[in-house]
């Protein structure tokens, strides 16, 4: 049988994962992916591979943010901004 403290802990590292794995989804999908994708972070080496990936990938935000500043008459917003 397992402890008071033992339950606790469990307790305590569940929490802690769910929180990790929330804030990662919030994260790729604001990065324009879908969220199920912070999945990945629980298999050992697809996560090492997939933070390489998105790390390095031409990222759907950046894709439209670039169109918004090619588009005549439209400016980027904020620190976006050129010139």
């Amino acid at each position: 049988m397992l402890g008071v403290l033992e339950l606790i802990y469990l307790l305590v590292v569940a929490v802690l994962l769910v929180a990790a794995l929330l804030g990662a989804a919030r994260a790729v999908s604001k990065a324009g992916y879908s969220g199920w994708w912070a999945l990945l972070l629980l298999v050992p080496v697809v996560n090492l591979v997939a933070l390489s990936i998105f790390g390095g990938a031409d990222w759907p935000v950046l894709r439209r943010l670039r169109a918004l500043e090619g588009a005549p008459g439209r400016t980027a917003p904020g620190p976006f901004r050129r010139g």
